[in-house]
């Protein structure tokens, strides 16, 4: 995991950061894991990821078109997976990310 997060930009390696620190107070339950060159938790199944872009980062969900939001938070067209992008530190919203991550999890297997 280490070598994962030197290999991140100082800016957004704080933004990984900060999804890691949210998803393991919201979900310890969740495993971590690089899965195809990312960041991924797992329980039965993927639940959620983290991929760094040039400008930002998005936290996305492989369940995530099966998701309600109704803050409109996630971005997407795909047949299943949603994402959010986040851009800074602020943009990370506990509460509405939680009860989106809630909902991935009682998806999940």
């Amino acid at each position: 995991m280490e070598s994962y997060l030197r290999g991140i930009e100082g800016g957004k390696r704080a933004l990984v950061e900060g999804l890691r620190k949210f998803v393991a107070n919201a979900a310890p339950q969740l495993e971590e894991k690089i899965k195809w060159g990312n960041l991924t938790w797992t329980a039965r199944g993927n639940v959620c990821w983290v991929i760094v872009y040039g400008d930002h980062v998005d936290f996305g969900f492989f369940a995530g078109a099966e998701l309600k939001d109704p803050k409109g938070l996630l971005e997407g067209t795909g047949k299943k997976l949603r994402h959010i992008k986040v851009y800074a530190e602020g943009d990370i919203k506990p509460r509405e990310f939680a009860a989106l991550l809630k909902q991935a999890i009682a998806l999940d297997g």
